[in-house]
């Protein structure tokens, strides 16, 4: 489960199960055990209606239910201060509950802006233009065989520490995955030592726009919605060639005139190709894009 605030709300996500076999991924793990937990989480069956206790600042809580999909999607009105919280999961009168915590990302009052960032191909080579590769890459390695690109996670971490390294920006991934790699991706960020943030996957939806959306542009939508939700914020969006990032992109900053500071293009490993860099700054105004191989070469 995630959760984010701004100053007034807070937002929860997560998905229910009837019976989740214990799934952990960690760097040294073998690849037959890291099959293994993957099996597990597909055949883990969704719970709906399952009532969860939201318990903030020790004692304020409020109710929350999973809808038919076993999605817990809320957004309350609450204190802007809740850093952690606590859930006590609940199926029915007769069942005993199950107590998790989750932790409530948000800007502070060193924030100055808000990094989004895919995953696949962006922060680790996944070759996810080809579905068959991606799902056979995501089965059969586990964190200590995928191969995540150089200094990437050093970079990120400049990025939220700012050129002065004295602000707190704050990071979002926005993935095309599967809701079931979600433990995986969280393992792997963490152990990669990459900023801990939400992960929002394509089977959460946070709007009706989101719920309505095809393929790729679930992320139009998710960033969207977070570009309304810190309105005072500019972002920078980093994404790859592989999928449909630069399109969604740009228009972003088209929709969003003055919000998008910076868009990073990481080009396809496997291939050199990238658009026309001209061109397409010209088409955004003030927006900066720029295409890179390695994160070294951005200014």
């Amino acid at each position: 489960m995630d959760g984010f605030r701004n100053e007034k709300r807070v937002v929860i996500l997560g998905r229910t199960f009837k019976q989740l076999f214990n799934s952990r991924f960690y760097r040294k793990q073998k690849r037959i055990d890291h099959f293994i937990n993957f099996l597990k989480i597909f055949i883990s069956f969704n719970a709906s209606k399952v009532e969860a206790q939201f318990t903030y600042n020790d004692h304020q809580k409020q109710v929350l239910t999973s809808n038919r999909h076993g999605l817990i999607l809320t957004d309350l009105a609450i204190s802007p201060e809740i850093q952690e919280a606590h859930l006590s999961l609940k199926k029915s009168k007769n069942t005993p509950s199950k107590e998790t915590s989750l932790s409530i990302y948000g800007p502070t009052d060193k924030t100055q802006r808000i990094i989004i960032s895919d995953i696949d191909d962006t922060i680790i080579k996944s070759r996810a233009t080809s579905l068959i590769r991606l799902f056979a890459t995501s089965l059969f390695n586990p964190i200590g065989k995928r191969k995540v690109f150089p200094i990437t996670a050093s970079f990120y971490s400049k990025l939220a520490q700012g050129k002065d390294n004295n602000e707190e920006n704050l990071f979002f991934y926005v993935s095309s995955s599967h809701w079931a790699l979600y433990p995986f991706l969280k393992a792997l960020i963490s152990s990669e030592s990459f900023p801990k943030a939400p992960i929002l996957l394509k089977n959460i939806n946070l709007s009706e726009s989101d719920q309505k959306s095809k393929g790729h542009q679930h992320k139009y939508a998710k960033i969207s919605y977070l570009l309304s939700f810190y309105p005072h914020l500019d972002f920078i969006l980093i994404g790859d060639e592989a999928q449909d990032d630069f399109r969604i992109y740009t228009q972003l900053a088209k929709d969003y005139k003055d919000r998008v500071s910076h868009i990073y293009i990481r080009r396809k490993w496997w291939k050199k190709y990238s658009p026309n860099d001209e061109v397409i700054k010209s088409q955004i105004g003030k927006t900066q894009v720029q295409f890179f191989d390695e994160v070294s070469e951005l200014s």
